[in-house]
């Protein structure tokens, strides 16, 4: 098992790590479960699923960049001010987030949220027979502002059109 993956459930609207016989039950029973699910919708609690805590590339290894591949911002530090937080920073107009120990501004770095896991509050909440479980705001969000990072599988062309023949 791939250490950036943890087997989770959700309870009372939060994401839960499952370990020991409960992990060991649901790895056992995954595939009957998952086809239970499609068939009947499931029941009161959402199956358990695997949180990925990065994108799982299925046609290529993990890239790692080189020190002489990180992109860096030119922001000012200023101590105590929030940085990087404007379309002044370089990488951020770009929609590219800046690379913890390479920005100036260090922890008070305000374009890292992907990495930092920054994300809205939200909750898992039952949303009826047809529509199933979805991810809701659990409290308002300004527009603009940041929500979640997906995460999931990462398949090539090939993967993709031969997983769509099947459904």
């Amino acid at each position: 098992n791939d250490l950036s993956e943890v087997l989770a459930v959700v309870r009372d609207g939060k994401c839960v790590e499952i370990k020991g016989e409960e992990a060991e039950r649901f790895q056992k029973n995954q595939n009957k479960h998952i086809k239970w699910v499609r068939r009947t919708g499931g029941g009161t609690e959402p199956a358990p699923f695997v949180l990925l805590r990065r994108n799982a590339y299925i046609h290529r290894k993990y890239a790692k960049l080189s020190v002489d591949g990180t992109q860096t911002c030119i922001c000012l530090h200023r101590p105590g001010k929030v940085g990087c937080s404007d379309t002044s920073c370089l990488l951020r107009a770009q929609h590219v987030e800046c690379t913890p120990g390479f920005c100036p501004c260090g922890d008070d770095c305000q374009n890292q949220r992907f990495q930092r896991c920054q994300n809205a509050p939200a909750q898992v909440i039952y949303a009826g027979k047809k529509k199933g479980w979805g991810l809701f705001a659990s409290a308002h969000i300004e527009c603009g502002s940041f929500i979640v990072e997906y995460m999931g599988e990462v398949v090539d062309s090939k993967k993709y059109l031969k997983r769509k023949k099947r459904v």
